[in-house]
């Protein structure tokens, strides 16, 4: 696939097609940028779903629509040097995955619901653990509990400290079936092995730090100091991530942008 095609989005914004009225306080192009980047998330939304896409900029009269794959294309960091052949990090591979994209997105009509998992926020924080500093990812969704009533929950996070170790499937741990009869004196030995208690567990059973959070946060254990990032995955049909954040690109102007698109099926077989 041409690299031309790929890049044809992202050089659009040289100034076709008024759109809106100019800030006075803006020179043209910064104004143009300004009006092409995306402020919110609900933005991104409503331009990933539209059909067609009206390009701002500076001159009456020279109308340019951007049909759907095209306007899905416009929505990825033109930036990433994974689309310049000049960079060593220039990739075919990426760019026949994003042009993949776009065109199965367009021609198979699949749009984003804005109140579902799909969108699922990562919220960046640095946390006091134990009176220990440290840093974690709460992971929120928009939930729906009535007609009109939406709000943002936490549905998990990641944190390493919250942890435990996973199953050691090399060795076969457990209780002795008759372990009752005498009082059960091989669970003191059990749980002083806290690198092996996910073995004393159920088979069907998962553990879930978001469990360990709330309870560390309940007692008081774990306090956030500071919020200092926010970025978004986007789950899309068939089996899509799409990883948003927010980049300052033309004129200083920051917007949010798909700084990362993956098949969830490759991420699995990581």
């Amino acid at each position: 696939m041409s690299l031309q095609i790929i890049l044809i989005a992202g050089f659009l914004l040289k100034g076709v097609c008024l759109w809106g009225q100019f800030d006075q306080g803006l020179d043209p192009d910064r104004h143009i940028a300004f009006l092409q980047s995306i402020k919110q998330l609900n933005e991104f939304v409503e331009r990933f779903n539209q059909n067609e896409y009206e390009v701002p900029g500076s001159e009456p009269g020279q109308t340019l629509i951007l049909d759907r794959k095209q306007s899905i294309l416009l929505l990825f960091d033109r930036n990433d040097p994974r689309f310049n052949r000049t960079d060593s990090s220039y990739s075919d591979e990426y760019i026949s995955l994003v042009l993949g994209f776009a065109e199965e997105i367009s021609t198979k009509k699949i749009y984003l619901e804005r109140y579902t998992n799909q969108i699922v926020a990562v919220v960046s924080a640095r946390v006091q653990y134990f009176g220990i500093a440290d840093t974690m990812q709460i992971l929120l969704v928009r939930e729906t509990s009535g007609p009109g009533l939406v709000r943002w929950v936490i549905s998990g996070v990641e944190a390493d400290f919250l942890q435990v170790q996973e199953r050691d499937t090399s060795q076969v741990r457990f209780l002795s079936p008759v372990s009752h009869e005498l009082g059960f004196m091989d669970l003191k030995k059990a749980l002083n092995e806290p690198e092996n208690i996910l073995d004393y567990t159920r088979k069907d059973f998962d553990f879930n730090p978001l469990h360990a959070f709330l309870l560390a946060v309940s007692r008081e254990d774990l306090q956030v100091d500071e919020i200092f990032d926010i970025t978004y995955r986007i789950h899309v049909e068939p089996d899509y991530l799409i990883y948003l954040e927010q980049k300052v690109r033309d004129f200083g102007i920051p917007g949010w942008y798909v700084l990362n698109l993956e098949k969830t099926s490759s991420i699995s077989q990581k």
